[in-house]
């Protein structure tokens, strides 16, 4: 049976991808507290048998060890969260508003379950302003976050250092290049629910995102759900044709290839990346990559996943 999930929303509302419910984004911790119709300290005492129901909410019940603001004692309460929890450990929780699965108090903004040390104690916040006891539980999260960090960064500039001179993600052309003619394209589709552009015989998959602004192009192969195909690297021209005429020297990125958060290269998942109208970029596929397609995108419609784009390759 579906359930009806109903939620009082404040406004900057954003509703990303991964959930089907809208999740306010964290901005600043006066907001955070203005925002707030009530701020626990609890402990999880269970979590039902159930698990995760519709739209990634979870339920879970808790005993109320404090209430900072809003209504409320201490007591067994019950909540609605999309955030894991664990039995046994204590969370600072946070709400705006609203109901849903049986329970009054949603956990769903950003921050809204903070876990807590074994070594707190709620006499920890006394003689503490609102304020204060919130950056001081956040504060505990954060030397948690940092120390579990501490040797994943260790291993991180160990691996960085090992990968640092590979040449195999780079293109670098011979001198100035000269492009193939510019081609316009549309996305094709079969109705199953895949998109593509046809790339001089090659498919690259797409989905709109933002209506008639952005959508995503896909790294995986079309109709080999999983399998690393296409590569993509920035560009900083605003036309494909300025690319002609210029050496070009470029790093590609694959599903799996790091540092592609330090680019321009829109990071939806590891499986796709964001692109908008006008963007211009490099493409090439694992199998063929010594050729270099220059990708701009021109137009997409507000109301439909169609798209155009304008293509070249680069002639050595």
């Amino acid at each position: 049976m579906k359930r009806a999930l109903f939620v009082i929303l404040v406004p900057l509302v954003i509703c990303p991808a991964i959930f089907a419910v809208p999740i306010t984004l964290f901005m600043d911790t006066d907001t955070y507290l203005k925002r707030a119709k009530a701020i626990f300290v609890a402990q999880c005492t269970s979590i039902p048998a159930q698990g995760p129901v519709e739209d990634g909410l979870q339920v879970a019940e808790v005993n109320i060890m404090k209430v900072l603001k809003g209504e409320g004692k201490p007591g067994p309460y019950r909540i609605v969260t999309i955030y894991p929890m664990k039995p046994q450990t204590t969370y600072m929780l946070y709400s705006l508003s609203g109901s849903a699965l049986g329970a009054d108090f949603l956990a769903l903004p950003e921050l809204s379950v903070i876990p807590l040390p074994k070594t707190f104690k709620t006499a920890d916040l006394e003689h503490k302003t609102l304020k204060e006891q919130v950056q001081y539980m956040f504060s505990l999260r954060l030397f948690e976050v940092e120390r579990q960090l501490a040797p994943l960064l260790e291993e991180k500039n160990l691996l960085e250092n090992a990968v640092s001179d590979r040449r195999y993600e780079w293109f670098e052309s011979n001198g100035l290049v000269k492009t193939t003619p510019v081609v316009e394209v549309s996305t094709q589709t079969d109705r199953t629910h895949q998109i593509w552009l046809d790339l001089d015989g090659k498919k690259l998959q797409w989905s709109h995102s933002s209506p008639g602004k952005s959508g995503c192009f896909y790294f995986q192969k079309m109709d080999a759900s999983g399998a690393p195909y296409w590569e993509f690297s920035p560009c900083d021209k605003t036309g494909i044709e300025e690319v002609a005429g210029k050496p070009v020297r470029t790093r590609f990125y694959g599903m799996y290839t790091p540092g592609r958060g330090d680019t321009n290269l829109g990071r939806n998942s590891f499986q796709s990346i964001s692109v908008r109208v006008g963007q211009v970029l490099f493409a090439r596929t694992v199998d063929a990559p010594d050729k270099i397609f220059i990708i701009q995108i021109v137009a997409q419609k507000r109301d439909e996943e169609q798209m155009s784009a304008k293509y070249a390759s680069i002639c050595e």
